[in-house]
């Protein structure tokens, strides 16, 4: 029995997510800083998107591919919540494990204006310890990481996760966020 390529891909990256993820045993995700990136701009050839270019704002990371049916729906909420929070809310997107027609079509469909990394090895989702697509990642101004969502993604879940993702809050010397959600939608269960 062959098996096409994009379910191994999606069943490799769960595997190694889990392994890596730095999550307690509850689910929570761990305060740790997060990994530092540097991958191709998608619409943009031979420029990168780091996380250091953004340093001291809080932001959203969200991981998505175009073969992904749920990301492809967070894809387009994502893109609407950009286009009436980009002033208050840094947006960055990783295209993961996708020919790059594909994933342009996708951010050119839905109108997507965030910037956007392609991460055709999966790399920086394993280094996040994404267990699967879609996630996104809430990083406070330290690039702590403060919240989660894996799976699809709600609007008021994102509106919640910014709130926490811009507290001030904090419980010991070093200065960790008060409070770090993980979510896993009820469609993604």
């Amino acid at each position: 029995m062959k098996f096409p390529a994009r379910a191994i891909v999606a069943v490799g990256l769960a595997v190694v997510g889990l392994l890596s993820s730095g999550c307690s045993a509850s689910g929570t995700p761990s305060r740790a800083d997060a990994r530092d990136f540097r991958l191709p701009a998608l619409r943009d050839p031979g420029t990168t998107i780091s996380l250091a270019s953004y340093a001291g704002r809080p932001l959203i990371i969200t991981f998505f591919a175009s073969w992904c049916p749920s990301c492809t729906a967070q894809t387009k909420l994502m893109a609407n919540f950009y286009r009436i929070y980009h002033r208050k809310t840094t947006v960055i997107g990783i295209d993961s494990s996708d020919p790059k027609a594909a994933a342009l079509s996708l951010v050119r469909r839905d109108m997507v204006t965030f910037p956007v990394a392609a991460d055709p090895t999966l790399g920086t989702a394993t280094a996040f310890g994404a267990p699967g697509l879609p996630a996104i990642y809430f990083l406070d101004a330290a690039h702590r990481v403060v919240a989660r969502i894996l799976g699809p993604v709600t609007w008021q879940q994102l509106s919640a996760d910014v709130a926490v993702m811009d507290s001030p809050a904090v419980t010991d010397s070093d200065a960790r966020p008060a409070s770090v959600t993980s979510r896993s939608s009820a469609a993604s269960r």
